[in-house]
């Protein structure tokens, strides 16, 4: 389907009380805007095959053709299969005899999907009127005139074309103890080819950006999950537990991708993630901090290093008590060209716990999560430990463990620089000192309930009465000293990045559940 919107506008009216735009005392004020949205249609179609042998067997296929009208003529449909097959190897007769497994299973599968991305025509010519003027020569006259007329307004891609999502998987299903204790491990490779994205152009094409398709970006890793059940006599126990263990990898983006979302311009933050062919997607690029400058004769030697090399200062605004960085391009001076990859904000592991417990009418659930080998990017401890406010609007507060040991000629420090207002030596630009420890465990809900017996119930006409009571985000035990260390946002070049947020709150919730 399509949208439509219309308007008009008028002002200068004869009197207040007329409402109707072509009575206005000037025409010239009157303006109209409005039409048709964007064409939005898409259709599908879709196949599948399933087979089953003896309970140990197993086959799937499927194939889907999926159409959009995001894409021009001849890409408007994309065909995208997929094949899935088990084998329940506790079912042959050579296992009839063991007794570890109660279930063992084999699994693989392959498959893709298609992403036709949001709404769009630009696949199609852009052309436009809005603020496109031509200017006509009389030459009889000798004068120009000017005239509306239409103009291409966006580069487009005549061949933009689905982008195509594909996955291999391999996985493992275990069952023991009569299928009490349950283990299931996955591998997994996700592939995102003909990602769906605007592209830079040189200039000298008249425009900044085409939408198309370019990209190809991995997911590969490890997912397991472990379960048990337990009944004995009027106690339950049960426990689920996952992880997951992901590396993402750029394979083919182009040229490097940067960003410099959620900094201000005057904090020498800029192009702080970038996107590089073989690195994380969103990857932290910056200078290496190699301390604290503890003497004037300590940036003297280096200046003279770097002049005697043709350069002017090894750091130009260096005093003592400053931050010293790193000469990675080894030429005697510290620039931008010493920038590099520090690291990304992809955990090592992610992980989660479900426990419930039940005696008799009381039951009990705790559901707690984390994250381990994660690096965070603080931009917000950088603003904790600068006086400088990097909008320009003046100073601001800091943390009261920098204000006290920050360094000084009397209590020198080789962790926080010396305090200024200025910063000219870049103390708070992009570096690993920002880098900090985001492992955390959270303990994100606890509940404990007792349900009523149904012999008090009965003269009430319920089946059911529970009363709760639970706590959301109880407890966070974490080495991360400046906020709370579930940062990010929705945007992939931001994994790992903190920018500064309000913190979760703790709910406390008391209810009751009713059954008639």
């Amino acid at each position: 389907g399509f949208s439509r919107t219309a308007s008009a506008n008028a002002s200068e009216f004869p009197v207040p009380s007329i409402r109707r735009v072509e009575l206005t005392s000037n025409t010239a004020t009157q303006t109209g805007s409005g039409g048709f949205g964007a064409d939005n249609r898409q259709q599908s179609f879709f196949g599948r095959i399933l087979y089953s042998y003896a309970d140990r067997y197993s086959l799937t296929a499927t194939i889907r053709r999926d159409g959009s009208s995001n894409f021009g003529a001849g890409n408007v449909y994309g065909t995208f299969p997929s094949l899935a097959a088990a084998w329940r190897i506790s079912e042959e007769e050579f296992m009839k005899d063991q007794n570890i497994f109660s279930n063992l299973k084999l699994r693989a599968g392959w498959g893709q999907t298609g992403n036709a991305g949001n709404t769009t025509n630009l696949s199609v010519d852009q052309v436009s009127s809005n603020r496109i003027a031509f200017y006509f020569y009389n030459p009889v006259t000798q004068t120009f005139t000017t005239g509306g007329g239409l103009a291409q307004v966006n580069e487009i891609d005549t061949n933009l074309q689905w982008e195509t999502n594909e996955q291999i998987n391999i996985g493992i299903d275990m069952g023991f103890i009569a299928n009490a204790l349950s283990l299931t491990v996955d591998y997994f490779r996700r592939d995102a080819k003909e990602l769906l994205l605007y592209k830079g152009l040189r200039p000298s094409t008249g425009f900044t950006q085409i939408y198309t398709n370019a990209g190809h970006i991995r997911n590969s890793g490890f997912e397991f999950q472990l379960g048990y059940q337990k009944r004995w006599g009027d106690w339950n126990l049960g426990l689920k537990a996952n992880g997951t263990i992901v590396k993402n990898e750029a394979v083919d983006v182009g040229p490097d991708i940067y960003a410099s979302n959620g900094v201000a311009a005057g904090s020498w933050w800029s192009n702080y993630s970038l996107t590089r062919n073989g690195n994380p997607v969103g990857s932290y690029f910056g200078w290496r901090a190699d301390g604290i400058f503890q003497s004037q004769s300590e940036i003297d030697a280096l200046n003279a290093s770097a002049i005697a090399a043709g350069g002017t200062a090894y750091q130009a605004s260096a005093k003592p008590g400053d931050r010293k960085f790193k000469d990675l391009d080894g030429n005697g001076w510290v620039s931008d060209a010493d920038r590099e990859i520090l690291g990304n904000g992809y955990p090592d592991l992610t992980y989660g716990l479900n426990l419930t417990l039940g005696w008799k009418n009381f039951d009990f659930n705790l559901y707690l999560y984390g994250v381990t080998g994660q690096d965070i990017l603080s931009y917000s401890y950088r603003n904790l430990i600068s006086m400088m406010d990097p909008t320009g609007s003046g100073l601001q507060n800091v943390l009261a463990d920098y204000a006290v040991n920050a360094y000084t000629d009397t209590h020198k420090s080789d962790i926080y620089p010396r305090v200024t207002k200025a910063d000219p030596n870049h103390n708070g630009q992009v570096s690993d000192a920002f880098i900090r420890n985001g492992d955390f465990l959270k303990i994100q809900n606890l509940q404990v309930g007792y349900t009523l017996p149904k012999q008090l119930l009965s003269s009430l006409r319920m089946e059911s009465a529970r009363v709760f009571v639970s706590v959301e985000n109880l407890l966070t035990i974490s080495k991360y000293d400046v906020g709370d260390p579930e940062v990010g946002s929705n945007n992939v070049m931001q994994t790992g990045f903190d920018g500064g947020r309000y913190p979760f709150p703790r709910v406390y919730t008391f209810g009751i559940n009713f059954g008639f």
